[in-house]
């Protein structure tokens, strides 16, 4: 009788000062970016002046981004004339995408980043933080999409582009079916209902959710490294204009090499984390979001490269059809 009634105090004792945490046997687990035995210790404290310089570093880097990317859609708008609608509206799409990336991850900065003051609604923190990621990798998926389509239509196979029905609907359904996730799981972790990260059901969810996510990333960089590829073999056999083939190869090789690796860096590095339980730590949960954020830069540098006209792959069918 004495050790139940031990036992009830112990376990009452837990729930109710475990703070910001869960009270699993009797043991306060820290909910993350927590600390403390009784998990009432934000990263943010432990971190000190190192997390405030980082918050402002990134956002002027991200702010930077924003007007980069407002001035790239301006200078597009006023001077490229497509007369292929379907291009135009890709690029544009694109741009909106990465604008919208990049706003989502100053939103998160701005605002209340891993939550450590309560003063912004948690909801509204995780999902600034989730749709970022999000918006970026939609922008690569239409890229990816089009490059294909490009390869088949330039080289006389079946055709798969963006606007195919095919691929299109491809599009929509894996963009769905992504935002639908990052939606559910961003609210859950938002509300910081204790009961969600003991539920077998919520544990299930997060488990398919981060499985989906990295099978996106790794089939992204698959995906470049085999269209990729292919073009550049494509290219290296069509009889065309010297200077205009090792142009075109440069860059395809530029392109490919340095997006799939990116990309593989990214994917890598996130199932590292999550492996090891980084984001425990203060000093490691700093370091795996300076990490994402580093990859998410870098693959907006890639992707406005991409865009750019002089580096367009509308190039690739000009350049097969400088025949000698």
């Amino acid at each position: 009788m004495d050790y139940n009634s031990s036992s009830y105090l112990e376990n009452s004792f837990c729930q109710n000062e475990c703070g910001h945490g869960v009270c699993i046997e009797n043991v306060c687990q820290c909910l993350p970016y927590w600390n403390g035995d009784q998990c009432d210790v934000p990263f943010k404290f432990i971190l000190g002046k190192l997390f405030n310089a980082w918050k402002i570093g990134f956002i002027i880097i991200f702010s930077g981004l924003i007007v980069l990317l407002f001035y790239k859609i301006i200078l597009y708008l006023l001077h490229q004339k497509l007369k292929k609608k379907q291009v135009k509206f890709l690029k544009i799409s694109t741009y909106c995408l990465l604008v919208l990336s990049a706003i989502s991850r100053l939103l998160y900065l701005s605002s209340d980043p891993m939550k450590q003051t309560g003063r912004v609604n948690g909801v509204f923190v995780e999902l600034a933080g989730g749709l970022g990621l999000y918006f970026l990798f939609s922008a690569f998926l239409l890229i990816l999409l089009y490059w294909a389509g490009l390869y088949h239509r330039v080289f006389g196979l079946a055709r798969i582009g963006l606007f195919n029905p095919i691929a299109k609907n491809l599009f929509l359904v894996i963009d769905a079916i992504w935002l639908i996730f990052e939606i559910i799981v961003r609210v859950l972790y938002g509300l910081e209902n204790k009961s969600f990260y003991t539920d077998g059901n919520f544990k299930l969810l997060d488990l398919i959710y981060s499985i989906y996510t990295m099978v996106i990333g790794i089939s992204f960089s698959l995906g470049f490294m085999i269209y990729g590829t292919l073009i550049y073999h494509e290219i290296k056999k069509v009889q065309i204009k010297k200077e205009s083939k090792e142009n075109v190869v440069k860059k395809l090789t530029f392109i490919v090499t340095i997006l799939s690796w990116t990309f593989l860096i990214g994917v890598v590095s996130l199932i590292l984390i999550i492996k090891f339980n980084v984001v425990n730590h203060p000093y490691g949960a700093l370091g795996g979001l300076t990490l994402q954020f580093i990859v998410e830069i870098a693959l907006n540098i890639e992707l406005l490269y991409i865009l750019h006209k002089k580096t367009d792959k509308c190039s690739v069918k000009k350049c097969c059809d400088q025949k000698e």
